[in-house]
């Protein structure tokens, strides 16, 4: 069995390393949680806006068609008939 952390009799001390982790923890956490709200603000401003789903209909059906182009290519490459 391991031996305790504190000796007993001897009360916990708080050591300069164990209060520098701890604060860095806790000032991570605090950016970790201002970064997601930043990011959701964000993206409701992008949700509001009339034209993104406009926007992504668009750019979806141009992949749909770079996509089929991509594989007339590849077919037309391989000898193969469509």
């Amino acid at each position: 069995m391991s031996e305790p952390v504190t000796p007993p009799g001897r009360p916990f001390r708080l050591t300069v390393e164990l209060a520098a982790v701890l604060i860095t923890i806790a000032l991570q956490a605090v950016a970790t949680i201002s970064w997601a709200a930043k990011m959701d603000a964000r993206v409701k401003a992008l949700e509001e806006r009339p034209d993104t789903s406009a926007t992504v209909l668009v750019l979806d059906e141009r992949t749909k068609t770079i996509a089929k182009d991509v594989d007339r290519l590849v077919n037309a490459l391989d000898g193969r008939p469509r």
